[in-house]
This record gives structure tokens, C-alpha cells and sequence, in this order.
């Protein structure tokens, strides 16, 4: 069976999620630091540079593109050269045609109101280089002064391009809110790109407690 990815956006809740899913999938080996992000990928950084988004000014304009015509192979000289099943990334809003060719994917996105403003300083920055990818890529209309305005326009964007691949290449979607109001829904459609063993429903079940005792 191919290898399992999750396209996401940061602070969706992802790095919960991911760990959690990676528990229930039998033998699976998750790469939990997004392998396909430069910053968090050292030992394939170089390669990863030309075709992967992330903070870093050589790589910040790569969010906002599909990928030049190398970028097939360079997914087959890194993940290819690795043992890894699964993995997540946040950074390629734009790529998920190129991931589809190589993964079985799906989709895990959290609304703006959910996502801002972040605890983390990070996330402001990936948000604010968007933001600026978006605008030199010249085909949206980003008005956007504040760093707030900028975070949420990109984040406007980054999702609507995620949802329309996800549309048209018939890619599972899984909206946050909605993990603990119907895990077995969840469970549904995360069974059509990926086996699963028992419990997954119980742990979504489990957090769920955990959180809103956390929030009495």
C-alpha cells in the first residue's frame, strides 16, 4: 500500500492529530516533523530547498507554487530514499497534485475563527511569508495591512486551493471541529486511504474528555 500523508495548514491541530492517527495504523513509521518542510528536514534540506516551502527567504516564494518539472524526482530521491509510512505537511498548500501521484492523502484543516491567533510565534511567521508568496504570485487580491488581515487572507487562500485539489482528486477532507461532535465519520473516511486497528475512535473520544476537563 502507498504511503499515508496529511496535508494540513499550521496550527490546525495537526501535530495532535497525526500522532494520534499514527497509533492506529498497523506497522506504521511516522515522520512526525514534516519531511517535506526544509527547516525540519535536515538531512534532505538541499534537495527539498528547490521545490518546498518554509521560512527561509530561498524557500518562502515556494508556497505559494505547484513545483517545477523536477519535483516528482525530488520526491522520489528523499521520501524514496527513506523507510517512512506516514507523515504531515503544512507547507504545501499548492502541492497537493504532485503528493497525490506519490501518497495516499487527506485533508486536515481548522477554521480562521479556531486558528487565530496562535500561541506560537512560528505560526505568525509562516502566515506573514505566505501572505508575501501569495502577493508576489500576483493573481490574488490581497489587501491585507495588519498582521492578523495578512494571517487570515493567507489562510483564506492557502485552504480554498486545498479544497478545491481535494475536490476534484476526490481526496478525504477532515474539518477540526468536527473530529470530536462525529469520530465515527472520521474514522469512515480516514478507512479509504488508510487500515486502521481499533481504538482511534476511543483516543479521539479520550482528548476530547482531556480538553474540556482542561477547560472547566
Amino acid at each position: 500500500m502507498r504511503p499515508l500523508l496529511m496535508l494540513t495548514l499550521p496550527n490546525s491541530g495537526s501535530t495532535w492529530f497525526a500522532s494520534l492517527l499514527a497509533e492506529h495504523i498497523p506497522g506504521c513509521s511516522y515522520y512526525s516533523k514534516e519531511f517535506f518542510n526544509p527547516v525540519c528536514n535536515l538531512k534532505h534540506e538541499l534537495a527539498l530547498r528547490r521545490n518546498f516551502g518554509c521560512e527561509l527567504v530561498e524557500c518562502y516564494r515556494n508556497i505559494a507554487k505547484r513545483g517545477d518539472k523536477h519535483i516528482d524526482d525530488d520526491i522520489r530521491a528523499t521520501w524514496g530514499a527513506e523507510q517512512y509510512t506516514f507523515t504531515k505537511e503544512c507547507n504545501s498548500a499548492f502541492k497537493l497534485p504532485v503528493f497525490d501521484r506519490h501518497f495516499n492523502c487527506f485533508v486536515f484543516l481548522r477554521s480562521a475563527a479556531n486558528t487565530f491567533p496562535p500561541g506560537r510565534v512560528r505560526v505568525w511567521s509562516f502566515y506573514e511569508h505566505a501572505w508575501f508568496a501569495l502577493k508576489e504570485a500576483g493573481l490574488y487580491g490581497l489587501h491585507g495591512v495588519t498582521t492578523m488581515d495578512r494571517a487570515v487572507e493567507a489562510h483564506a487562500i492557502l485552504t480554498d486551493v486545498i479544497l478545491r485539489d481535494a475536490a476534484r482528486l476526490k481526496v478525504p477532507v477532515i474539518n477540526y471541529e468536527e473530529v470530536f461532535s462525529d469520530p465515527a465519520s472520521i474514522v469512515s473516511r480516514l478507512l479509504s486511504v488508510t487500515p486502521l486497528s481499533d481504538g482511534l475512535m476511543d483516543g479521539i473520544t479520550a482528548t476530547g474528555w482531556q480538553r474540556a476537563r482542561d477547560a472547566a
